[in-house]
């Protein structure tokens, strides 16, 4: 091993904390109603917009599912919980848009039920 690699291991040690690969928005399922009546809504755009490949588009039945998604994290040697979460912006045409926080556990999020776009106002 080179004395390279073992300084820079004692270095990352000493400092109590090191880089590592962690779920940084959890795993997101659930549907996308009209608030009017109902409806599922199909081609709704679900996404972070912090994130250019977190994004899914809705099913004819409103449905969707979002995939986990990893980001670096630093590790400290204080416990810390696996927690993620997710800036979701859900938009359609003719629909206002809607922005709801989700947090996860482990890599999963959970919703409280179907998301409900307002229609916009004419």
């Amino acid at each position: 091993m080179s004395v390279r690699i073992l300084i820079l291991a004692a270095l990352t040690l000493q400092a109590a904390c090191f880089p590592y690969r962690d779920i940084e928005r959890p795993a997101i399922s659930g549907s996308v109603v009209s608030a009017a009546d109902g409806k599922p809504i199909g081609g709704a755009i679900v996404s972070d917009p912090r994130s250019p490949t977190y994004r899914a588009t809705t099913a004819s039945d409103g449905t969707f599912s979002l995939s986990p998604e990893k980001g670096w994290r630093m590790w400290i040697i204080i416990p810390q919980e696996p927690f993620s979460a997710a800036d979701l912006e859900v938009t359609a045409p003719g629909y206002k848009k809607m922005t709801v926080a989700v947090h996860g556990w482990r890599g999963e999020g959970k919703l409280d039920g179907p998301l409900r776009l307002e229609p916009e106002e004419r």
